[in-house]
């Protein structure tokens, strides 16, 4: 069976595991299976060159499908935009432009796109099937399964379509639909990763972990599979295997799979990074520079490192009524990208903030505002919790005095294995590797020791243990922390029918549970890289 394109694996440079973000943020699972891609495991583009495609449109388009199979994505949607000045009509070029932005998570653009080429083509059915991937990695559920049906409603026993309608339907919480799909999918005859893939997701909820691991285990050992198909398989297969303790079983497939991920990161240059935001957001320099008029107390910041609790602590506040939860929102980052322009390319972030005039604070306060409230304008609050914005919490300071940060915290080594559990896609390259992973832990602790120190906003400091043991207690601090009245639904938020974007979708759907707490026990013999990197943050005794 083949892969729709909007499906295949995507570039790595390029956002891999192409997902839904809500509030424009990007999530690490999937609405279906699209792992990361490495050049080897480029898709098929779009078609060849369509005979309708006027002669000034053949040239960009060409180009762009050239620059797509090399995974510039960036580049091949300007040149499918090109084609399109000259084609404005060809369904073709709108659906591979479309394909493009999906790798590059454009999501909303690839979802604009698709549906002007079903538009034009209502016969195209993997345009519809494409589609429909992308409404499911937007988290637009039911749009998602309407285009899906439409395929199905010609096509009944389209395989491919089962399977997109299956991972839609356990994104949203529909296991037993999403299983009946998965189960015509696979008596059609689906095979291969996209299957494997599904039935990972599916199998577990029905009592099939182990047949679905072995179907991964036969689907790897065929050797045809891609890096980044295999990567994503491995993960599912720890994932699965973690859950039925066979714990060595387990690690010994997530090993696997991080071995797989491409490329290495930068420790050192982090770290400089690390150091040189420290010293330009030194005591001395928040004293001297203006803070923005804004007294807004809509933002609320919660920080910390992936898989510590932050998806968890933004559904908590997000099921009270007056919040809304803006999930892993790249508005403050946004906001950091303007800076070195706005003060004349003197100097590069951080230094150039220590360039920013009254005006400038203004300026940036009120365009981070406007975009996190703009789904939600009359919420008092507005959570943010894109964990990596601790990087930034001293511009925070500057920009919205009256903000509050929250910051979440976990036992370092359940954090980091968690991290290490985890198939990232972006933004995460120290978490393939268990002694970067300490050492960049270590940096994350000195940042955030410094703010402590130096920042005047408010600042809670909440532990993934301490919600475990005693959820209201903390859920209540935390409503209280934020300045707002208490109110019963933030103790059922598994009951709310927002979708969490994240690694953590499906577990914040469940009351909160004590399995994950202490989880790395079963796995010390493996993690002697890990405790010798976090050195004294490792609990006593093991380094």
């Amino acid at each position: 069976m083949s892969v729709p394109m909007a499906a295949r694996p995507l570039p790595e440079g390029a956002s891999a595991r192409v997902s839904a973000r809500v509030s424009g943020c990007p999530a690490d699972r999937l609405s279906y299976p699209a792992p990361r891609m490495d050049a080897a495991d480029t898709p098929n583009p779009p078609p060849n060159v369509p005979v309708e495609l006027p002669a000034a449109a053949r040239a960009p388009y060409e180009r762009g499908l050239a620059l797509f199979r090399e995974g510039r994505i960036g580049p091949a949607v300007e040149a499918f935009s090109a084609a399109l000045r000259a084609a404005p009509r060809s369904a073709e070029v709108h659906a591979a432009r479309g394909q493009a932005r999906l790798v590059g998570g454009q999501v909303d653009d690839a979802i604009a796109d698709l549906s002007r080429a079903a538009g034009l083509a209502p016969e195209r059915t993997d345009v519809r099937l494409q589609l429909g991937v992308a409404l499911g990695n937007a988290g637009r559920v039911d749009e998602a399964l309407a285009a899906l049906d439409g395929v199905l409603a010609g096509a009944p026993r389209h395989a491919e379509a089962l399977l997109a309608r299956a991972v839609v339907l356990e994104k949203a919480g529909r296991y037993d639909d999403g299983y009946e799909a998965l189960s015509a999918a696979l008596d059609e005859g689906a095979s291969g990763y996209p299957a494997a893939f599904a039935l990972a997701l599916l199998g577990p909820r029905k009592g099939k972990g182990a047949e679905a691991v072995e179907r991964i285990e036969r689907t790897l050992a065929e050797g045809t599979l891609p890096p980044g198909q295999a990567e994503s398989l491995h993960f599912e297969a720890g994932r699965i295997l973690d859950r039925l303790e066979r714990f060595d079983e387990a690690f010994a497939h997530y090993e696997a799979g991080n071995r797989l991920h491409p490329g290495a990161f930068d420790l050192d240059a982090f770290g400089a990074h690390v150091d040189r935001i420290i010293a330009t957001f030194s005591r001395e320099t928040l004293d001297r520079l203006p803070r923005a008029r804004h007294v807004s107390e809509v933002p609320v910041l919660v920080v910390g490192m992936p898989r510590s609790g932050t998806t968890l602590t933004e559904q908590i506040l997000a099921a009270h009524p007056r919040v809304h939860g803006a999930g892993e929102s790249p508005a403050l980052q946004k906001i950091v990208n303007l800076i070195p322009a706005m003060t004349g390319k003197a100097a590069p972030w951080p230094e150039c903030a220590a360039r920013l005039g009254q005006g400038g604070m203004d300026t940036l306060a009120g365009r981070y505002l406007s975009e996190i409230r703009r789904p939600a304008p009359d919420a008092a609050r507005v959570t943010d919790k894109m964990p990596q914005n601790f990087l930034s919490l001293g511009l925070v300071a500057l920009l919205f005095p009256n903000a509050r940060v929250i910051h979440c915290v976990r036992d370092p080594v359940d954090t980091a294995l968690s991290c290490y559990f985890q198939a990232f896609t972006r933004g995460h390259g120290y978490a393939f590797d268990l002694r970067v992973l300490g050492a960049y832990y270590r940096h994350y602790r000195r940042l955030m020791d410094h703010w402590s120190a130096v920042l005047d906003i408010s600042l809670m400091e909440t532990r993934y243990e301490d919600m475990v043991a005693d959820q209201e207690a903390v859920s209540r601090r935390l409503v209280d922390f934020v300045g707002l009245p208490w109110d019963e639904a933030c103790l059922r938020f598994f009951e709310s029918d927002r979708l969490a974007h994240t690694a953590s979708y499906d577990q914040v759907r469940r009351p909160i549970y004590r399995r994950s707490v202490g989880r790395w026990r079963h796995y010390a013999s493996h993690l002697g890289p890990l405790l010798s990197a976090l050195g004294d943050l490792a609990p006593e005794g093991l380094t």
